[in-house]
């Protein structure tokens, strides 16, 4: 019999709703090392290999 008690779920994907998107993003890229890998006006997507995560903010 083989156990699971190595699989850990992840989290994927996250969208966050922020109030000020230019510090959200100051926040995730400068301080966490997130790459932003989009912008489209008030959104941005994020990510963080590896395992990928991928973050999308909207302001």
């Amino acid at each position: 019999m083989t156990s699971n008690a190595s699989i850990h779920p992840a989290v994927r994907i996250v969208h966050l709703k922020v109030a000020d998107l230019e510090r959200a993003l100051s926040f995730y890229r400068d301080v966490l090392g997130f790459e932003v890998t989009q912008r489209m006006g008030r959104q941005a997507g994020l990510t963080k290999p590896p395992p990928p995560s991928d973050f999308a903010l909207t302001g």
